[in-house]
């Protein structure tokens, strides 16, 4: 039998994709990271395995959900003239 295909969860809510990988009978993991705008905070802008591979049931799936920016992270920015 082969191992099902990990759905592409780009775009989505972390709670939408966090439930459609577990309703699938993935481990859903997540990380933050810096949102490129305010509309990635809470979005997932990447994840591992990618979409449309096949992956074990039960095995991990790493979201890369975006998150506001800190002051830390915007004082690491660099700019150019």
């Amino acid at each position: 039998m082969r191992d099902p295909e990990v759905p592409s969860l780009a775009g989505r809510p972390r709670a939408q994709a966090e439930m459609a990988l577990k309703a699938l009978g993935y481990a859903p993991v997540t990380e933050t990271v810096a949102a490129r705008t305010p509309r990635d905070v809470g979005v997932v802008m990447g994840q591992a395995p990618a979409g449309g591979t096949p992956h074990a049931r039960g095995a991990t799936v790493i979201l890369t959900v975006g998150r506001a920016a800190s002051a830390e992270d915007r004082s690491c920015r660099t700019w150019s003239a």
